[in-house]
């Protein structure tokens, strides 16, 4: 199993500042994905969220699962951080507007949204 597992970094990667331990989620390189589009999010209570864009998928079988945990009260993901992601996907808030986008082959959805100040800032 250890070789389809992956770090997903839960605020997006902008350096050294950003690259700890609290910030990340070790996840199969699936859910990474979904995690970095914003399809799956993670509660304060370490269950996964699945978006309805996936409803109809065998990943819905995930929504309220609990993820794996490191033993380390110290290395624990970050509860701000995984906010900030909700935030930032929809989850909590709700998608304001949805711009659809075609490219070759693909269809792209992607969700823009509006929050005050310091709802960007990578928590310390």
């Amino acid at each position: 199993m250890e070789a389809v597992l992956e770090a997903a970094h839960i605020h997006p990667y902008l350096g050294p500042s950003t690259n700890l331990v609290t910030n990340g989620l070790l996840v199969r390189a699936d859910i990474h994905t979904l995690f970095d589009l914003g399809l799956i999010a993670v509660d304060d209570d370490f269950r996964l969220l699945v978006s309805p864009e996936l409803g109809h998928s065998p990943y819905s079988d995930l929504h309220r699962k609990p993820i794996w945990l490191p033993k380390s009260p110290s290395d624990m993901p970050s509860t701000a951080a995984l906010r900030w992601h909700r935030r930032q996907h929809g989850f909590e808030r709700g998608i304001l507007t949805i711009l659809t986008t075609r490219v070759p082959n693909h269809t792209m959805r992607r969700a823009e949204r509006r929050f005050g100040p310091g709802d960007d800032a990578l928590p310390s």
